[in-house]
């Protein structure tokens, strides 16, 4: 019995010695995305006739480097555009909306194997955030810096590739700086906020991509 024991043990050894991210390992990771939508508003009782249309894309990318076992520091930065466009017939008006965003930020992330291939990570990261947006009539600019902490489940799906699914926005502190421009009227608001996702917002918020190591 004894023996046996031992042997388990040593397997369980032998597994999660294996599932370690060694020292040197370079993880990379992007993402892409665009949207586009059109919609209409009818209503034959009024003769009220609207559409809108709107389409955006982002993309990020993102490079980390294991300076310790299962421990990686890294960069990452992302952009994102968005246009929309509202027409009314019933009062022959017409609005237009833009807004962009440039996040630059750094990260640490460790990674716990629990079992062959799967494990759970945790990353913290701080970040700065530039944004402007521009409505018919109105505009708006600022800059964000935030500080975030999220978990995640790993799964090594092959030598390099990592399936994984985080939620990105469990908890975050943001001080935000924004001008906006209604007019030739102009304000300054400054403040800083602290985040907490609830129980019921999880699913809303489950990010769920892919991330490429390639080990030493």
């Amino acid at each position: 019995m004894k023996q046996l024991l031992l042997l388990a043990a040593a397997c369980c050894i032998i597994t999660v010695s294996k599932a370690q991210i060694t020292k040197g390992s370079t993880m990379i990771g992007g993402s892409i995305g665009y949207n586009y939508s059109d919609t209409k508003n009818i209503d034959t009782n009024t003769n009220y006739n609207s559409s809108t249309t709107s389409n955006g894309f982002n993309f990020g990318v993102s490079y980390g480097k294991c300076f310790k076992e299962n421990t990686f520091w890294g960069v990452t930065a992302s952009f994102s555009y968005s246009d929309s466009k509202n027409i009314t017939v019933f009062n022959n008006a017409s609005n237009s909306y833009q807004s962009r965003n440039l996040y630059i930020g750094v990260f640490e992330r460790k990674y716990y194997p629990i079992i062959t291939n799967f494990y759970c990570f945790g990353q913290a990261g701080l970040g700065f955030n530039y944004g402007n947006s521009e409505l018919t009539i109105n505009s708006s600019k600022g800059y964000d810096i935030s500080l975030n902490l999220f978990p995640g489940i790993s799964y090594k799906a092959s030598k390099k590739i990592y399936l994984e699914t985080s939620l990105r926005n469990l908890f975050n502190i943001v001080y935000s700086h924004n001008e906006n421009k209604y007019y030739s009227t102009t304000s300054t608001q400054n403040s800083l906020n602290t985040y907490i996702q609830l129980p019921t917002q999880i699913l809303q918020n489950l990010n769920v991509g892919m991330t490429i190591i390639l080990g030493k």
